[in-house]
């Protein structure tokens, strides 16, 4: 394929008068060239991504002759769609080295393969392996983990098939839910961020909520709404196969939650003699976690202290250290109980 069919291609493409295969084979090359702003496909300006994405088409190819996958050979011309279908249907670059002046350059060992509709990305790294998709979604591997996914437009849903560990950054498109498969686990968002994480030895399965609202369930039930768990920011789920049982609690560290009021002023966690009740407002709406006091008598309670630089537990435990009372986590809510201000004397 020469370059000036490459731009036919991308000329179709914006006018759909491309056929399905051609389709799919400009989604995956966009899907791989580096989109720093993260914008869904049919947002971008193919004519300005024409040049990124042709180079990365040619690193492929040289990379593919170096490891004899992509027989292409120079003198011979092959046919537009020939090509077409040799680079969309397989392409695996694993281990491409490169010598520059006696220094050899080892690239991150990427693994790529397609099918008719999915495409498949595996981290064979020992680091992060950051997957974009060309909806805008983001896709963090950690190491050993892998995603299937969709590369066609014209779905009305998105899915993303998981194995192992990953952080997910989808952009919200209402019209096309992502879904997320991992076993028997289904995380439904339309626009969000979170964990998944799968245990090969515990066959568990657990998602972290940090942005935004998810529900999840077992992929076994016909109905999304059966047994399904919704979670909100700082909540997490763990499903156990052996029970298939969802066991739904905070997170280990909860995060501060970003605020729906544009320009509104960090939370701050200074109190002077401040009362309880006020101090657990205040931690409730940074945290977006139900925090209750249980007896009554811990509401006027006063509190000076600076709690800025410490995490939510850290926070509570100085605080019922500072109040004598202790909390419980229960589910996702945490309860606070003492005897109240006498007992402070």
């Amino acid at each position: 394929m020469s370059r000036k069919e490459f731009s036919y291609l991308l000329k179709k493409y914006n006018e759909g008068t491309c056929t399905e295969e051609e389709r799919a084979f400009v989604e995956h090359w966009y899907a791989v060239t580096q989109n720093e702003e993260r914008e869904a496909l049919a947002d971008s300006d193919l004519d300005a991504m024409e040049p990124l994405m042709w180079q990365e088409i040619q690193n492929k190819i040289q990379a593919g002759k170096e490891d004899n996958e992509l027989p292409l050979h120079p003198e011979k011309k092959l046919h537009t769609f020939k090509w077409l279908a040799v680079a969309a249907s397989v392409i695996i670059l694993i281990g491409v080295f490169l010598k520059l002046e006696n220094n050899s350059i080892s690239f991150k060992e990427y693994s790529f393969v397609s099918g008719k509709d999915f495409l498949q990305r595996a981290n064979t790294t020992s680091g992060k392996l950051t997957v974009k998709l060309a909806d805008g979604s983001e896709i963090i591997l950690s190491p050993g983990a892998s995603v299937k996914y969709q590369i066609s437009s014209d779905k009305d849903k998105r899915e993303v098939y998981l194995t192992g560990d990953a952080f997910f950054n989808v952009y919200k498109m209402p019209s096309k839910p992502f879904y997320v498969y991992t076993g028997n686990v289904v995380t439904k968002v339309l626009g969000t961020s979170f964990f998944v994480r799968a245990a090969n030895t515990t066959h568990q399965v657990s998602v972290e909520v940090v942005t935004g609202r998810v529900a999840v369930y077992q992929k076994s039930e016909e109905k999304e709404g059966n047994a399904e768990v919704i979670l909100t920011p700082n909540q997490k789920t763990t499903f156990k196969e052996d029970n298939k049982e969802f066991t739904t609690s905070l997170v280990d560290v909860p995060k501060l939650v970003a605020s729906k009021e544009d320009n509104q002023q960090p939370a701050s966690f200074q109190f002077d003699e401040e009362p309880l009740a006020r101090v657990v407002e205040r931690l409730k709406s940074a945290y977006g976690i139900d925090i209750q006091l249980e007896n009554e008598k811990l509401k006027d309670c006063p509190l000076t202290a600076n709690l800025s630089e410490f995490t939510l537990y850290e926070q509570l435990d100085m605080i019922c250290a500072a109040t004598k009372s202790h909390y419980t986590l229960k589910g996702t809510a945490i309860l606070i109980d003492g005897k109240g201000c006498a007992n402070m004397q």
